[in-house]
């Protein structure tokens, strides 16, 4: 079922803009977002990734599909897409996030800040936490433990997520530095240099967002 979807959404790609969003949205109906979350726990990798090339089909022509099912309280594909970002598909939820975040967009602002509430309150802790645990117990510890364990382009992504974040809605500041700065900052900690660079950019990223706010924080 999973290789039929994924091919009948790749074949759509033929169709004018019109009737395509017409067809995925008569498929989003039918419950084609609760397949591709039942496939993104599937240990088969080959699955997973048939499952995420669907995903991309459909998020391409209207991103508004996308935003209208992760803000459903009774679905679990935003918490599989935050999952995913810490395991071997980041690279590709990192761009799914970059696009149903994106503030750019014309259309789906009611949605984006909705997204980014759930994503702020639920889910942003699991990343925080992940990078908590990524990181040597002492500074300059480079034995193997929890963060030898962490590929570092995990890590890359998470922080490349988080500066976008900030990017896209600076008004969530308050939140980002009380819950997550300083512990993104324990990332300068590890032996890897893109990974040290990559907490500082997010921290450079913080300190470009003209906010009182971050101003106090920074002095204290």
């Amino acid at each position: 079922l999973v290789y039929f979807l994924h091919e009948f959404c790749s074949l759509s790609k033929s169709l004018q803009l019109a009737p395509q969003l017409r067809l995925f949205r008569e498929l989003m109906n039918k419950g084609i977002f609760d397949i591709i979350a039942e496939v993104l726990q599937s240990p088969d990798k080959k699955l997973v990734a048939t499952g995420i090339d669907t995903l991309f089909f459909l998020l391409t022509p209207d991103p508004s599909l996308l935003r209208s099912y992760v803000v459903r309280p009774e679905t679990s594909l935003l918490s599989l897409l935050v999952k995913g970002m810490m395991e071997d598909f980041g690279d590709q939820f990192l761009e799914v996030f970059q696009i149903i975040l994106d503030s750019n967009a014309l259309s789906g602002g009611a949605q984006r800040a909705n997204i980014m509430d759930i994503f702020c309150e639920k889910h942003l802790p699991e990343l925080v936490d992940f990078i908590t645990a990524s990181c040597p117990e002492r500074p300059g510890d480079i034995s193997e433990g929890a963060s030898g364990r962490v590929d570092s382009k995990t890590l890359l992504n998470i922080c490349e997520l988080l500066c976008f974040c900030v990017q896209q809605d600076s008004s969530r500041t308050i939140f980002l530095i009380k819950n997550v700065a300083e512990k993104v900052l324990l990332l300068t900690q590890r032996k890897e240099k893109p990974v040290v660079a990559a907490a500082i950019r997010f921290f450079r990223t913080l300190l470009s967002v003209r906010d009182d706010n971050v101003d106090s924080y920074v002095v204290k």
